[in-house]
C-alpha cells in the first residue's frame, strides 16, 4: 500500500478509535494555572500514547522529531485554557528572557496586523475554504513560532497548543516547509477536540479562540 493510501486508512481508523477511547485522568474543577498545566500535560501524554499505538497498529512511522520545526510556521489558534496552561512557563522566565520573548511576539503581532490579521480567530464563522485561504495567507508570511528555542525545540512542548499536538508527519518532514497541509500528514483534530472539550469543562473560557502571537502578548502583559 502506498504511503498516502496508508495515511488515509489510518486517519479513518483513528476516528473509530477515538469514539471509544476513555481518558484516565479526572477533570479538575476550576484549577489554578499550575494545576491546569500539570493536568493538561497528562492529557497530552495520554493522547500521544494513543497516536503511537495507532501508528504501530497501522504500520506507520511518525517522522516528527525534537528540533524539527518544519511545521512551526502555521497559523495556530488556541483557547483561553490552553493559553493559561502556559502561565507556569512564562512565570519561570527571567526578566531578560521575558523581554526577548515579548520582543519576538510584538514583532509578529505588528507583521500580522499589517497583513490584516487580528487577535480573534474567525473559524466559527468562516467556511472551510475561507479558513484554508487564511491559513495559506499566514503560511506564506514564513513566520516562525515565538515559542521556539534557539535549537528549534518547542519551549512549551509539554503544554503546547492542541493544533500542534494534532499535526503528525509520516513522510519527509521537509515537505512541511513547502505547504501547510501535505498529503503525508494526519491532522488528528477529532482527537484533540475531545481534549479541548475536557479543557473547557475544567476551565470555562471567557474569550474566543485567539491567534497565538496576540494571545501570548496578552499573557506576557499580565504576568
Amino acid at each position: 500500500m502506498e504511503l498516502v493510501e496508508k495515511i488515509a486508512s489510518t486517519a479513518k481508523y483513528s476516528e473509530t478509535h477515538f469514539r471509544e477511547v476513555q481518558f484516565p485522568n479526572n477533570i479538575p474543577h476550576s484549577p489554578n494555572p499550575l494545576a491546569l498545566s500539570k493536568w493538561y500535560a497528562k492529557e497530552l501524554d495520554f493522547l500521544t500514547a494513543q497516536f503511537e499505538a495507532i501508528d504501530e497498529k497501522c504500520g506507520l512511522n511518525c517522522t516528527c522529531s525534537a528540533g524539527c520545526d518544519s511545521c512551526c510556521s502555521q497559523l495556530i489558534v488556541l483557547s483561553e485554557p490552553e493559553l493559561l496552561s502556559m502561565t507556569p512557563y512564562v512565570l519561570k522566565l527571567s526578566l531578560v528572557e521575558k523581554d526577548e520573548l515579548m520582543a519576538k511576539v510584538n514583532s509578529l503581532c505588528a507583521i500580522l496586523s499589517e497583513n490584516g490579521f487580528s487577535i480573534y480567530s474567525p473559524s466559527n464563522t468562516f467556511s472551510y475554504d475561507a479558513q484554508q485561504e487564511l491559513q495559506s495567507k499566514y503560511f506564506s508570511l514564513h513566520l516562525k513560532c515565538p515559542l521556539l528555542s534557539s535549537d528549534g525545540k518547542c519551549s512549551v512542548y509539554r503544554t503546547r497548543p492542541l493544533l500542534c499536538v494534532a499535526y503528525r508527519c509520516y513522510g519527509d518532514p521537509d515537505i512541511c516547509h513547502e505547504c501547510f497541509n501535505p498529503d503525508e500528514t494526519i491532522n488528528y483534530d477529532g482527537a484533540t477536540a475531545l481534549v479541548l472539550k475536557r479543557l473547557t469543562v475544567a476551565k470555562k473560557p471567557r474569550k474566543q479562540l485567539a491567534l497565538l502571537p496576540f494571545a501570548l502578548a496578552e499573557l506576557l502583559n499580565k504576568t
